[in-house]
């Protein structure tokens, strides 16, 4: 079925080890009562959890379809899918360029 993807398991890793770091800079920055340090420390640590938590949500999505499509297997319902096609994108910018170019012709007429 789908497999996670390398990448987002690495940044996973490394977002939980800057908030670690962030976390212990933040207690330095305490300990040495550089509130303005702590100020940048907080922005950080925020920044990093708020990316975490979006990496959780996707995760938490990922489940609950692969969840559906065992559940439609295991009724009969054969699931296949696509990949979405280059061509949709080519399509769809093509169809923005000329009507830019018949705007133009209309602005010049």
């Amino acid at each position: 079925m789908c497999q996670q993807n390398p990448f987002s398991v690495d940044e996973e890793m490394n977002l939980q080890m800057n908030v670690q770091k962030t976390i212990f800079y933040l207690f330095e920055a305490v300990c040495d009562e550089d509130y303005e340090a702590i100020a940048l420390e907080l922005e950080e640590l925020n920044v990093v959890i708020g990316r975490l938590l979006a990496i959780q949500k996707k995760k938490e999505k990922q489940h609950k379809l692969e969840d559906l499509v065992k559940e439609m297997q295991q009724k009969g319902i054969k699931i296949d899918f696509a990949e979405r096609a280059s061509f949709f994108n080519t399509i769809a910018k093509n169809a923005v360029e000329c009507s830019r170019e018949l705007d133009k012709k209309r602005q010049q007429a």
